[in-house]
């Protein structure tokens, strides 16, 4: 022990107690910290579905009024199903101007698909027979991509598969059951409006009407199953206050309305006012169930973080006292300086094997701490002249554009990129028409000022940054543009076309003109395309571009 310095014994005995309980506290606090936020992204999820119903209930009474209006249209009708479709988009557009920011790339696809669908909604089913199920049917196709935004709101915040049996429960039914039993209630009122609105009930209505029955006892039965068991499980639910229990008989009041109005009603007396405000009654008692549903969700992500906050309050002050001890003695005596010189060993270490993104720095207030400003004021140098460098070699001395050992390289890494991600890459190929006669005429001098002119032209007539242009050799350039395919390439190419034939050219006073002729090949017109063979045609086009006419462009066709 004599040898150890005193830092090192103080070391050795204070890691024997330190280590084990900074471990400890670190994975706990980490571990708090995952189980946070992941409850929390539930609550996000929650309250996203919460925001999202009212799109889902527009869109079911859009639905059913659709069957009314489209087997018959009166001003009423007309009005009615005008209103309800102008209620589904202003409730998407505010869902999509105000709860859209933390959604995922697909589900704002897939929620401008939906608006798309709805604007352009057209009823017309294309058959003549039980067109009113087609109808209804082609109308809830809408609505089952809403409950799709729906279930991936649920999936892409964690609520799918919550560890959490009682939120399972709560969320498996929200997202997959109660859409069954909207469907069939909305079935009912659908097609029961659209017989009372024509006094006629036809056989293959009333088997439409019996099949809307059998689905609402189905759901009814399977829901009344689910809850009991609930209820008996976690009582909580019937103390919370929020969720009424008794609303599934909803769907029993919809089935006796049907029984009464229309099946035991030949004559289908029941005005189609009082029919549509009773069976509606009974679809917003049961919307009432699933709001509550996806209130009493909330409150239950939200107790249960603040639950783990308090808990990890608590154990953070139980040891806190005990870490802080640790952390002056360490911090104090110890890694005052050793930590120091270990950061700036590491540095050195990193600059020597040519690591120069990161900055050197290090949490001292003495004479290391000037040390680090000199590592870091070479850091800096060392990493300006590697960039010099790099750009030397992957840059055209003479046109400032990229050369062609950086074209070959972007050509093969942008090419297999493209290629995982199945989009099509094309390639353009250049070459300044009649450019020796440029050179003959007025001295290398001009034709290094045109190649410049055109280079520079080239490099102003792509508006993405992903897209290469390279000057491939002599006067002949190169354009390499990703995700294009060839209707977009030869749009470009006529745009370079144009502007070189506009670019004025000023020699010596006089002014010139040149033209440019074009050879393009796309990736997707290839089978089996290489790096090579996409070169290749492109070459060929190109003199074929050359062979007739010159000034032009020409597109290859494997």
């Amino acid at each position: 022990m004599n040898r150890f310095t005193f830092p090192a014994k103080f070391f050795l005995v204070s890691m024997l107690f330190a280590v084990p309980l900074s471990i400890t506290s670190i994975q706990s606090t980490i571990d708090s910290n995952q189980q946070l936020r992941a409850t929390h992204l539930k609550y996000i999820g929650a309250k996203n579905i919460s925001d999202f119903l009212p799109v889902i209930v527009a869109l079911e009474t859009l639905r059913d009024l659709s069957v009314v209006k489209r087997f018959h249209s009166s001003p009423i009708t007309e009005e009615k199903y005008d209103s309800a479709k102008n209620d589904v988009l202003a409730k998407l557009n505010y869902f999509i101007e105000h709860k859209l920011s933390n959604a995922s790339q697909l589900i704002s696809m897939e929620l401008f698909a939906l608006k798309r669908s709805i604007q352009v909604l057209s009823l017309s089913s294309g058959s003549e027979a039980d067109l009113e199920s087609a109808i209804f049917d082609k109308v809830n196709l809408i609505v089952d991509s809403a409950y799709s935004i729906q279930y991936q709101i649920a999936n892409m915040n964690g609520l799918l598969g919550d560890i959490d049996p009682l939120a399972n429960h709560l969320v498996v039914i929200l997202t997959a059951e109660l859409q069954k039993s909207f469907e069939a209630m909305g079935e009912v009122r659908a097609y029961g409006s659209y017989f009372i609105t024509n006094k006629v009930l036809s056989s293959s209505g009333v088997e439409l009407i019996n099949n809307g029955q059998a689905k609402l006892k189905d759901g009814e039965g399977h829901l009344r199953d689910r809850l009991t068991g609930l209820l008996s499980s976690y009582p909580k639910i019937n103390n919370s206050h929020i969720i009424d229990t008794t609303a599934v008989n909803h769907l029993d009041e919809i089935y006796l309305q049907i029984d009464d109005q229309i099946l035991l009603d030949p004559d289908l007396t029941t005005p189609i006012d009082v029919f549509w405000l009773q069976s509606s009654d009974s679809i917003n008692g049961f919307n009432q169930f699933r709001r509550g549903l996806i209130s009493f969700l909330e409150d239950h992500y939200v107790t249960e973080e603040e639950e783990m906050q308090v808990k990890r309050s608590t154990y953070a002050f139980a040891i806190g006292g005990l870490v802080c001890v640790f952390l002056y003695l360490f911090i104090g005596f110890y890694l005052g300086v050793k930590g120091s010189l270990k950061q700036l060993s590491k540095a050195a270490v990193q600059v020597a094997n040519g690591a120069l993104d990161k900055p050197i720095m290090i949490k001292s207030h003495d004479e290391l701490s000037h040390l680090a400003a000199l590592f870091e004021a070479m850091r800096i140098q060392l990493k300006e002249r590697q960039q010099e460098l790099i750009e030397t070699t992957i840059t055209d001395a003479l046109t400032g554009i990229r050369n062609r050992k950086y074209f070959n390289d972007s050509l093969k890494e942008r090419f297999n990129l493209s290629r995982k991600a199945d989009q099509t890459t094309s390639l353009l190929m250049m070459d300044i028409d009649h450019f020796k006669r440029v050179n003959d005429t007025y001295g290398h001098t001009a034709g290094d000022k045109c190649l410049q002119l055109v280079a520079q032209c080239l490099q102003d007539s792509l508006g993405r940054p992903g897209d290469v242009v390279a000057r491939y050799g002599g006067e002949e350039f190169a354009i390499l543009l990703p995700d294009t395919d060839e209707k977009g390439a030869t749009i470009i190419a006529d745009k370079i076309c144009n502007n070189i034939r506009k670019l004025p050219i000023d020699i010596e006073g006089e002014i010139i003109t040149i033209t440019i002729s074009i050879g393009i090949s796309t990736s997707s017109l290839i089978p089996d395309c290489k790096e090579e063979r996409l070169v290749n045609l492109a070459d060929e086009a190109l003199y074929k571009a050359k062979e007739t006419g010159r000034d032009k462009w020409v597109s290859a066709h494997a």
